[in-house]
This record gives structure tokens, C-alpha cells and sequence, in this order.
């Protein structure tokens, strides 16, 4: 007789931390690793599962489980979040982390998971974003419909500062030396191709911060404006997503002239590269862009980092600002979308490869 899979919610409420114990033994067993991201010293895999399970939107689940035999086989972490379509804020389905016990495998319980996800918590999201090269999550997202290319995809752009050590790391099957010519010749042809700015912007000082403050409601809100698809960002999320080092080590610096906030940028240094994984300017301010990619590689090079990356839409206004300081695409993201219980035909836009989109890869959990 085959076990009796039950499938249950778990609320923010309910979440000790002998429960996140458990989750984090599940899923290091199911992915060997986790979680993927570097953390910082002092900060366990438990706290940063204990940072996510308190999303940015309160009113929903930490946790889909399901459990045989009253173990847990098999859980899901809920992250929801508010995404601007057209400045209409629609409600973005992320559920992230989809692990099965080994020991439980062949038990039904990613298949009860799916199933709770499909007939309780979809009909609550308009549209989801997913990594397409996790087959799992694949497979969870099968009763959503078919996955979708965003018309003007999202790329990383890299700009190597030593181009032998970020080839090294890379592990191409080309000779380090050639690599290496290869990343020199990619970025100095991004350079000369690159459109001329139109004029200097004014300068502005920027500077670290610690915590968002209060005007960054308003901003996030003014320069949302720009695109017709952007996730939400306000105070709240922002120092939820970066100021927390249980999600890890971020350095944020914001541009101001005189009193006003003009810009920001975040940045998190690793092995391979300092990645660029937010950045966002004033509607009439995208001249203040090279002055914060200028600021964010030169925190890079005092961190020795072989390179520096940021995640952007291949027609994005700030490209051309990558592309004068010798950004250049390098590989591919594999985002795709889905809509969920809003009409497809809303996000029709996205086909184009001119949609005006920002999607960084702060909107991940990648970072």
C-alpha cells in the first residue's frame, strides 16, 4: 500500500528554529550544496533560510511541505513579491528552493507540493519568473503554461579587469591566452561601438550607506516610471533584500546632488567577479549611470576581483553607458516567464526586443 503523502502550509507563525534545522538538512541533501549563494562569516545556512522565509510580502506562507509519515519529504519556500507591469503592481509568483528528500524520493511529494502550489496558491499570482535551466522548477511550473523568452532578453554583461584570471575561472575550452584576448578584444570593441553621451551629467557625491532611508519610497516609485515592467522596489524591500546579512554581504552607494537622492548601486564581491545586482537612477538622471558604474568598478578593482558583471536587458537605457566603460554580453541568464491567472495577452509586450524592462540580478535568489 503506498504511503500517505499530506501537504500542508506553513505560516510564518509556525516557523521555529528547529523547523528551519530541518529544511536545511532536506534541502543540502537534495542539491549536495546549499544554498548556492556565498554567505558571510558568522551567517549559517539557517539563518539565511530564516532571512527568506520572511519575504517582503507579509499574508502568505514561509513553507509548502510534505511530509510521510509525519517526516518532512519535501518542501518549497514561498517568496512574494510585487512586480510593476505597465505601473500596475501585479503579484509575482516565486517559489524557490523545491527539494525532495533522497532518503523519500519516489513518495509523491514534489508531485503534492505541485499540486497544493496549483489549486490553493496560483489563482493568487498574476505571473511567475523562473529560471528555465533548474529542471525542477521546470517541472513544478508545467501546469502554469509554457515558459516565454522575454522578447529583449536579459544578459549578463561582463567587463574583465584581469582578463587571464576571469578566463582562468571561467574554464573554457579555449587556451587561458586566447580566452584572455578574446575578453580584451570583446570589450574594447564595446567601447568603440558604444554611442557618445550626450553631455556630462552634473556631478553628484556618492557614498556608502548602511540602511535605505525614507526617500527612497518616492524614488523607487519616480523611477519605476520609467519601464513598463520593473519589480517593485521600495524602502522596505531594499533593506529587507541588502542590508540583512543573513542574505549576504552587499555594498550599497547612493548618488545625491545637494540633498536629493539621484541613484544607486549595489554590489557583491565574489570569486569570480564584483557583480553589479542593483542599479537605478531618476527618470531625467541616466547621465548619473557611468558615474556609478565608474564608482562600482573601482570597488572592484580594490577588491582585486578579476571582473566586474551586471545583469541587464540587452535594450535597456543604461546599456550604452556598459558598453563606453567596456561592458560586453557574455552568456545568458535562461529567465523565462509565464503568466499564471492574469490574460497572457497583458504581457504581449514583452515579445518585443524594445520592451522597456529592468530586471537585476538582485530580482533573483541567485546572489
Amino acid at each position: 500500500m503506498p504511503d500517505e503523502v499530506t501537504v500542508r502550509a506553513v505560516e510564518r507563525s509556525e516557523v521555529t528554529r528547529e523547523f528551519l534545522e530541518r529544511i536545511v538538512a532536506l534541502l543540502q541533501g537534495a542539491f549536495r550544496s546549499w544554498p548556492r549563494v556565498e554567505l558571510p562569516a558568522g551567517i549559517s545556512p539557517v539563518d539565511h533560510l530564516e532571512w527568506k522565509s520572511n519575504g517582503p510580502l507579509p499574508g502568505f506562507p514561509a513553507f509548502l511541505v510534505a511530509e510521510v509519515d509525519g517526516q518532512i519529504a519535501g518542501s518549497r519556500t514561498v517568496l512574494a513579491r510585487r512586480i510593476l507591469v505597465r505601473g500596475k503592481p501585479k503579484l509575482f509568483l516565486h517559489f524557490v528552493d523545491a527539494g525532495v528528500d533522497p532518503a523519500l524520493q519516489g513518495r509523491g511529494a514534489n508531485r503534492a507540493t505541485q499540486q497544493l502550489m496549483h489549486d490553493v496558491y496560483n489563482p493568487l499570482f498574476d505571473l511567475s519568473i523562473d529560471d528555465s535551466t533548474n529542471p525542477h522548477m521546470v517541472r513544478g511550473r508545467s501546469r502554469l503554461g509554457d515558459p516565454r523568452r522575454f522578447g529583449n532578453e536579459v544578459r549578463p554583461a561582463v567587463l574583465p579587469l584581469d582578463a587571464r584570471r576571469f578566463a582562468r575561472s571561467k574554464r573554457g575550452r579555449l587556451p587561458i591566452v586566447l580566452a584572455a584576448l578574446r575578453l580584451r578584444v570583446a570589450s574594447m570593441l564595446a567601447r568603440r561601438r558604444a554611442r557618445p553621451p550626450r553631455g556630462a551629467a552634473p556631478r553628484c557625491t556618492i557614498r556608502t550607506v548602511t540602511r535605505f532611508d525614507e526617500r527612497f519610497d518616492a524614488f523607487c516609485a519616480d523611477a519605476s516610471n520609467t519601464f513598463e515592467f520593473i519589480c517593485e522596489r521600495d524602502e522596505a524591500f531594499l533593506n529587507w533584500r541588502y542590508t540583512d546579512r543573513r542574505a549576504g554581504d552587499f555594498t550599497i552607494r547612493i548618488a545625491e546632488r545637494g540633498e536629493r537622492l539621484v541613484g544607486y548601486v549595489v554590489t557583491k564581491a565574489l570569486a569570480d567577479a564584483t557583480h553589479v545586482v542593483d542599479i537605478l537612477v531618476a527618470p531625467e538622471e541616466t547621465a548619473t549611470v557611468p558615474a556609478l558604474l565608474a564608482d562600482a568598478i573601482q570597488q572592484a578593482r580594490e577588491a582585486g576581483s578579476p571582473a566586474v558583471s551586471c545583469w541587464m536587458a540587452e535594450h535597456h537605457p543604461y546599456r550604452s553607458a556598459l558598453a563606453a566603460a567596456g561592458f560586453f554580453s557574455l552568456g545568458d541568464t535562461a529567465i523565462v516567464y509565464r503568466a499564471v491567472s492574469m490574460p497572457l495577452e497583458q504581457l504581449a509586450f514583452l515579445d518585443r526586443r524594445d520592451a522597456s524592462m529592468h530586471f537585476t540580478y538582485g530580482d533573483t535568489d541567485f546572489i
